[in-house]
């Protein structure tokens, strides 16, 4: 396989180290497990005197990180490196240009966030991972938080989650035949929404649930309630989740507790384009107006 290296450490040797320690984890980890592999402090300072110590996570529910949940480093450990094997597809604007196929990655990071990493190809084609962007998602969020640190911000709110619950819920209310009639009206889409299930969201004896004041209802609600006082609830056992413990609540910090809720919903580009397959024109006519209104965007499902 070719490597590349996506980003040195600042001032540092890390595409050199990266490149030695890929070299000996081949031959620790052949396996196509997820594995963590913790690095000792001589082998940031020198490379050739690596000393590893892999641990192996078997994928989750939730993909590669699920079990990576709660873990903290060995207080010896200087960097870890996330080792993870998977497929790459080629995106627009991305940086895996007309490469499809496996890969192998890796992702490490320092006591001090120094991060670095690399791609490896099976057909040994060039893979640019010269865009300059930083790894995200969860297996990084993971190895912050393995070593204590903090994630990288998430830009996106519990706005953005209710509409994704919303958005989901409509796509598999079109999909059964007893809920897809409910879609044909305003009041039957607006009822799907989360917010239109409290006091101040409408129905019944309470005011009726126009497009102005569900906008309204569902910026108060997503204020009211932040994601870190969703994890916090969570952590303290106030708030059950089917895949997250109270303990893997509290070991997460409010960035990365954030990435993994949003993560269990279809991202909004996706479910829009379910909506448009599925619904009738003027129901996706009506919740492209709504996201419109709420400052969000497709775009806003890869922020």
């Amino acid at each position: 396989m070719s490597r590349f290296a996506h980003r040195s450490f600042s001032g540092g040797p890390g595409a050199e180290l990266l490149g030695r320690l890929i070299a000996e984890i081949d031959t620790l980890v052949p396996t196509t497990e997820p594995v963590l592999v913790g690095v000792t402090r001589a082998a940031t300072h020198d490379p050739g005197s690596a000393q590893f110590d892999p641990r192996r996570f078997p994928a989750g529910p939730r993909g590669a990180a699920h079990s990576m949940l709660g873990f903290c480093a060995p207080p010896h450990w200087d960097a870890v490196v996330a080792v993870l094997d998977g497929k790459a597809r080629s995106l627009d604007g991305g940086n895996l240009p007309g490469h499809t196929g496996p890969v192998r990655s890796y992702y490490l990071l320092d006591r001090e966030a120094r991060a670095c990493s690399a791609i490896e190809s099976e057909r040994g084609s060039h893979i640019d991972l010269s865009g300059g962007h930083e790894p995200v998602g969860v297996v990084v969020d993971a190895c912050h938080r393995a070593l204590g640190l903090a994630c990288a911000h998430e830009s996106r709110t519990t706005l953005h989650l209710l509409a994704a619950v919303w958005l989901n819920a409509i796509v598999v209310a079109a999909t059964d035949p007893d809920l897809d009639a409910g879609l044909s009206c305003w009041r039957g889409v607006a009822a799907l929404h989360p917010a239109a299930a409290s006091p101040t969201g409408g129905g019944g004896r309470f005011r009726p649930l126009t497009p102005e004041r569900l906008a309204s209802v569902a910026v108060r609600a997503a204020l009211r309630l932040p994601f870190e006082s969703i994890r916090t609830r969570c952590a303290h056992g106030d708030w059950p989740m089917a895949d997250l413990s109270p303990t893997e609540a509290a070991w997460m910090d409010e960035a990365m507790f954030a990435r993994w809720v949003l993560g269990a919903y279809p991202p909004l580009q996706e479910s829009m384009a379910d909506l448009e397959s599925l619904c009738d024109p003027l129901v996706v006519d009506i919740v492209t107006a709504m996201l419109t209104a709420w400052g969000l965007t497709y775009d806003d499902a890869a922020a």
